[in-house]
C-alpha cells in the first residue's frame, strides 16, 4: 500500500522524528514479509532436490503474520486518527476503507496459509473426519480471496493518489499497480493448487511461477514504498534545515545592523555583561554566524562588535 505524506501514525503519541521513524519501520515490515512469501515459493517448485512444501508454508505463514499485524495496526490507527479533532485528523473514510481490505484479506490470506501446512491439514482432517483434499479446496479458496482482497484495496489506494504531491504520483501509481497485479497473480496460482482439480506436474510448476511473478510485483511495490517513504524524510529533513539556515541568516544580518548603527556617549561599566544581553536578546551566539550572503561575514561580525564594545 502507499500511505499519504501528511499520514502520521503512532496514535499522535510520538515527535516528527518519531513518527518518520515509524513510517519506515512499518514499509521496511512489509518489504520483508514480501521477501519471506518470495523464498517460500521457492520451495514449491517441484524439483526432487528442491520441494519442500512444509518449509514454504512456514515462510508464508510468517510473512502473513507480518502483514496481518501491519494492516491491523495501520487500520487501528487511522480509526484513532478520525477520532481526533486536531490537525492529526488526516484520515478520509476511503483510507480506513482501504486499510480494512488489506487487513481482512491479510487475515483471511493468513488462514488460508496455515490450512495449507501439511501438519495443520492432517490434524483438522482427522478431526473433522474429512479428506485432507477437501481442507486443501478450503485453504485455496481463503487464499484466493485474500489475494483478491488485497488486489482490491490496492485499487481503493489509488484512488488517494492525486492526494500525494505530484513529485511521487507516478511512484505511488507503480507501487499500488505492483500490489494490485501481485495479488491477481496470487489468485491465478492458486488454481493450481486446488485439489478438485486434480492438477497434475505441468500445472504445478505453471502455478508456481504465477506465485513468485506475484512475489517479484509484492517485493517491487513495497521496496518502492520504502524508498519513497525514506526519500520523503529526507525531504521534510533539507527543507527543515533550509528553513533553520533562512531563520539564522536573517538573525546575523539583523544583529550585524545592531552592531553597525548602535552609538552610546560614553564608555560604561559592565560592557560584557550588556553585550551578552543583546546576544541572548536576539537568540544567538556567536558560533552560530556563519556567512549567508556577501554582505554578512565572521570578519565582518568581529569588527562591529569591536566597535560596538568601544562604544560601549
Amino acid at each position: 500500500h502507499a500511505l499519504r505524506p501528511s499520514r502520521k501514525l503512532g496514535f499522535g503519541l510520538l515527535s516528527a522524528k518519531g513518527v518518520e521513524r515509524l513510517n519506515v519501520l512499518v514499509e521496511a515490515g512489509y518489504f520483508s514479509g514480501s521477501v519471506l512469501f518470495t523464498v517460500g515459493t521457492v520451495f514449491f517448485f517441484p524439483l526432487a532436490m528442491l520441494e519442500d512444501f512444509a518449509m514454504g508454508c512456514r515462510f508464508y505463514e510468517v510473512g502473513s503474520l507480518i502483514f496481518m499485524l501491519l494492516t491491523f495496526y495501520t487500520e487501528l490507527d487511522g480509526h484513532q486518527a478520525r477520532k481526533r479533532s486536531d490537525e492529526l485528523r488526516v484520515v478520509t473514510k476511503r483510507e480506513l476503507l482501504e486499510q480494512l481490505f488489506y487487513c481482512v484479506g491479510s487475515f483471511v490470506f493468513l488462514v488460508g496459509t496455515f490450512l495449507f501446512d501439511p501438519p495443520i491439514v492432517d490434524v483438522i482432517a482427522a478431526i473433522f473426519g474429512v479428506e485432507e483434499g477437501h481442507v486443501e479446496d478450503v485453504a485455496a479458496v481463503l487464499f484466493m480471496i485474500g489475494s483478491f482482497m488485497f488486489s482490491l484495496g490496492s485499487y481503493v489506494n489509488g484512488l488517494s493518489i492525486f492526494e500525494a504531491p505530484r513529485m511521487f504520483r507516478k511512484h505511488l501509481i507503480t507501487v499500488t499497480t505492483c500490489y494490485q497485479f501481485g495479488g491477481l497473480f496470487f489468485v491465478a496460482g492458486t488454481m493450481g493448487y486446488v485439489h478438485s482439480f486434480q492438477v497434475n506436474q505441468t500445472q504445478k510448476w505453471a502455478a508456481t511461477w504465477f506465485y513468485l511473478v506475484g512475489c517479484f510485483f509484492y517485493v517491487g511495490g513495497t521496496g518502492l514504498a520504502l524508498i519513497r517513504t525514506v526519500a520523503s524524510n529526507q525531504v521534510s529533513w533539507e527543507r527543515k534545515q533550509r528553513r533553520r539556515d533562512a531563520k539564522r541568516c536573517r538573525k546575523e544580518m539583523a544583529l550585524a545592523s545592531t552592531l553597525g548603527n548602535a552609538s552610546l556617549p560614553a564608555p560604561q561599566p559592565g560592557v560584557d555583561v550588556l553585550l551578552e544581553e543583546v546576544m541572548r536578546e536576539i537568540d544567538i551566539d556567536e558560533s552560530d554566524c556563519t556567512p549567508c550572503d556577501d554582505r554578512v561575514s565572521p570578519a565582518e561580525f568581529h569588527e562591529a562588535q569591536g566597535r560596538f564594545t568601544q562604544q560601549l
